[in-house]
């Protein structure tokens, strides 16, 4: 009925634009901030020092951390903090921040869910006439954070302490 009544691609170029050209990112809205449940034994203070960058990629990463520093992190003095990691990415600007959570995933309480079988998956929509596959422009930093989330995913750059606004990968 949907399809009839709606010239899809007309929507999508006017009244559903800012779904995926937001003007300020704000992340999916009408979803709760995302809260880690965390083990009782954390300990108060967990602050490594700061990993070094490699020059040949520093001029590429401060201009990477000014980037996400406009919408993704905010500056931070949580006692807990991680390493920034700087992972290679296919695509401009062919680097990817990321913090080393080794130390602080093992105070994450995490529910175990099995990963989905494709075949099953598939088999559920064969018989669909219409399928539709989106792929979100930086789909883990959609989900907000909750406060002690924040604090607690901190990260230690060169450029000084700052915490994840949205989910990191």
């Amino acid at each position: 009925g949907m399809r009839d009544a709606t010239d899809i691609v007309q929507y999508l170029k006017t009244e559903a634009i800012s779904v995926f050209v937001p003007t300020n990112w704000e992340g999916i809205n009408g979803i709760p901030p995302i809260e880690f449940q965390w083990k009782e034994d954390m300990p108060e203070r967990m602050k490594p020092p700061t990993r070094p960058v490699n020059p040949r990629l520093f001029q590429n990463a401060k201009r990477e951390f000014d980037r996400l520093k406009g919408y993704f992190y905010e500056d931070s003095t949580s006692p807990i903090a991680s390493c920034l990691v700087i992972a290679p990415k296919a695509t401009s600007p062919f680097i990817r921040f990321c913090g080393d959570y080794v130390k602080v995933n093992k105070y994450v309480i995490s529910g175990h869910v099995p990963i989905p079988m494709v075949k099953h998956e598939l088999s559920k929509i064969i018989n669909y006439k219409v399928y539709l596959d989106i792929d979100l422009t930086n789909s883990y930093h959609q989900f907000k954070l909750g406060e002690e989330t924040k604090r607690k995913l901190s990260v230690q750059t060169p450029w000084g302490q700052v915490q994840p606004k949205f989910l990191p990968e």
